[in-house]
């Protein structure tokens, strides 16, 4: 999407305890700010993102911290693909189809492992140690979550940007219509509502945490991604490269929240929370993979064939629940586990001969399905069609690839961050030298090449290479964020690799000793990394979502808390009936989200029918005032929402609307004031011509 501009300096706080203007509906000072929390909300995110999770892979027979990691992608991947299960028999979805589709799947699954009996056993025991990784959870989920509650502000209050309408009217979309289907969601952007295919995972889970506010349900949905379920991938993976390590899950979880590019940016500016969640859940597929690839070698750990039923339908979870939020998520996984898959096929390949009759079908089967998807992609209408965005050329490439190593990626754009963290360039080529060193690992390395490369390619384009990022939109932030999937861990692996270095210098001196200095060390360089780096550079990542959440002089936010106030009210005062016409460069597209009233323009960017254009450009004009009204007749509008203040008036898609952004007493109607909020006023329209 595009990008508004932004203030380079995050707007002032009001003071914790201050009487909050935001409408009763939302809740404030959530959390560590204030000292309370949304606990409704976050009940319910984390018992929907784990409790369906936790049953079916307990069914799938995993167990321990690999339970625990891939609970989050299948919890998203049952409710997913129940919706749409449950809209094709005529069930509503909410939590009590939530249950009932868990339960489905559990049985199904328990079904499925007593149908194959001894060839189905429970997951074995393997790296990273349950108790460490909780450990690092109750150290790094603070140092992740303080920070975005602090520049959320008011965690009911929506984020100021671009795709906030749509998601938020989504969610609300589902909850009133009992549809959460993948396949109609794409209704949402539309007037007429055409129902249309857009990945739905994300909006059913957040459907079902909603309480008082939905706001506040997608802002506690992300902390919990950003605080939780991010880290707990990257401990399983971590783990799965170094498992000589204890403090490696520690360690993960605490580097994987120093990052701005992910998660803090693409919540933010972009709020692309579906591409968010998805990619927070790639860690824990390529942890899986490492897994499933390295099982020929028996002599590591984790690596017991006996396994691998478990491993590999975990697997297939996790990409499914991937998938249900964002297939560029599932896209993203191939490219950043080929190199991992190539080096596990040609060590099957160099001994085809020998090999069972399954491991040759995969030998020949896996580059055929390589072509299959690449043709597939090459024809696909939905990817030409996210492959048609062009961008414009930000900075020269090797900027761009020292930005990403030091995550300070679009420094000369106003949402960019020109701070470069030295010291996280230092720990990836520590890690990628740890990888040499252990010999496990490397394909990150080649990885983090594929994705600089990509990333150059969205900030100094290439027309005849735009194909390669044309599925991720051609747009910095999600190629910028999926080069965080590969740092995070380097850098993880960067700081155990001193530990591991001791380690071996030690190793001649007894085993036990070798291990406890190589832990210590570990711990310290942890300790002296969190407190050097300002706790892992809070600062930058609570300014990211102060830019973006927090604008209460409105100088180019969407809505300001008067406005909000306003719309709070319009729920009591408009009929039930209320049909609302207004810019989508305003608030009028959260009336429909915070109020459920019915709007015109429910986004910014959508596909609208003839008489909605007709209204978006002709409303001010007396000479077709007939066609005018008889638009409104038609579309059933029945008030008026203007502003005098739109967001972003320098965006060039203000002219699809530009007739609603008249005064009022410039248009061919008879107008009566229902209610007014800052520079925000509704209208009832009562007569027209």
């Amino acid at each position: 999407p595009a990008l508004p501009p932004a203030p380079r300096a995050p707007p002032p706080r009001r003071p914790c305890g201050a009487a909050p203007r935001a409408p009763r509906r939302l809740l404030t000072c959530a959390g560590a700010v204030c000292g309370g929390a949304v606990r409704d909300e976050l009940g319910w995110a984390l018992l929907f993102l784990f409790g369906p999770g936790l049953a079916v892979g307990a069914a799938l027979g995993l167990r321990r911290v690999w339970l625990l990691a891939v609970a989050p992608a299948a919890s998203v991947a049952v409710l997913g693909a129940g919706a749409v299960l449950l809209d094709l028999v005529g069930m509503p979805w909410g939590r009590l189809g939530a249950l009932v589709v868990t339960v489905v799947a559990v049985v199904c699954v328990l079904g499925l492992r007593r149908l194959l009996g001894s060839r189905w056993p429970t997951d074995a025991a393997s790296p990273p140690s349950t108790l460490w990784t909780l450990v690092g959870l109750v150290v790094s989920a603070p140092l992740a979550a303080l920070p975005i509650k602090r520049g959320m502000i008011d965690p009911g209050m929506p984020a100021q940007t671009w795709d906030t309408p749509f998601h938020v009217n989504a969610v609300r979309w589902i909850l009133e219509t009992g549809d959460g289907s993948t396949l109609h969601l794409g209704a949402v952007s539309s007037n007429p509502q055409v129902e249309r295919f857009y990945p739905a995972g994300w909006h059913d889970l957040v459907a079902l945490v909603v309480g008082d506010s939905i706001p506040a349900a997608v802002n506690v949905t992300a902390i919990v991604v950003a605080a939780v379920v991010w880290p707990l991938g990257l401990a399983c993976l971590v783990g799965a490269v170094v498992p000589t390590s204890r403090l490696a899950p520690v360690v993960a979880m605490c580097l994987g929240g120093a990052f701005i590019a992910f998660p803090a940016r693409i919540q933010s500016v972009g709020t692309l929370w579906p591409n968010a969640l998805a990619f927070a859940l790639v860690p824990v597929a390529l942890a899986l993979t490492v897994r499933l690839t390295g099982m020929r070698r028996a002599a590591l750990p984790g690596a017991d064939p006996g396994s691998r039923p478990a491993v590999l339908t975990g697997l297939v979870a996790v990409l499914g629940g991937v998938t249900v939020c964002h297939p560029n998520g599932l896209l993203a996984y191939v490219v950043l586990s080929a190199p991992l898959w190539a080096a596990a096929w040609w060590r099957a390949a160099r001994g085809y001969r020998e090999a069972s009759r399954a491991v040759r079908s995969v030998v020949v089967g896996i580059p055929v399905a390589v072509v299959v998807l690449a043709v597939v992609l090459l024809f696909s209408p939905l990817v030409r069609s996210v492959s048609s965005y062009r961008r414009e050329h930000l900075e020269g490439r090797l900027d761009a690839v020292l930005s990403v190593v030091t995550d300070s990626q679009q420094g000369a754009m106003l949402y960019g961050n020109t701070d470069r963290a030295w010291w996280l360039l230092g720990l990836v080529v520590l890690g990628i030298l740890t990888t040499f060193l252990l010999r496990r690992g490397r394909w990150l390395t080649v990885s983090l090449l594929i994705v600089l490369g990509m990333y150059t390619l969205t900030v100094a384009p290439l027309p005849a290479l735009q194909w390669v990022v044309g599925p991720w939109y051609s747009d910095p932030l999600r190629i910028g964020a999926l080069c965080v999937v590969v740092m995070a861990p380097l850098t993880a692996l960067g700081l155990v690799g001193a530990g591991e270095a001791v380690r071996r210098a030690l190793d001649g001196r007894g085993a036990g000793r070798a291990a406890v200095a190589a832990e210590v060390v570990t711990a310290v360089a942890l300790v002296a990394v969190v407190v050097g780096s300002g706790w892992l550079r809070a600062d930058g990542r609570q300014w990211m979502y102060d830019l973006y959440y927090a604008d209460p002089e409105g100088r180019w936010g969407m809505v300001t808390q008067d406005e909000l106030d306003m719309i709070d009210r319009l729920e009591d005062e408009l009929p039930d009936d209320a049909v609302v016409l207004g810019s989508p460069f305003t608030g009028a597209p959260f009336v429909y989200g915070l109020t459920g009233h019915d709007v015109v323009f429910p986004h910014i960017s959508g596909s609208w029918g003839p008489d909605e254009l007709l209204l978006a450009t002709e409303l001010d004009s007396r000479s077709d005032v007939d066609d005018v009204c008889a638009a409104l007749e038609r579309t059933g509008v029945t008030h008026l929402y203007t502003d005098s203040r739109p967001y972003w008036p320098e965006n060039e898609n203000q002219v699809r609307y530009e007739a609603l952004l008249d005064d009022p007493e410039d248009l061919p109607l008879g107008l009566e004031l229902v209610d007014e909020g800052g520079s925000a006023r509704v209208y009832a329209i009562t007569s027209c011509g």
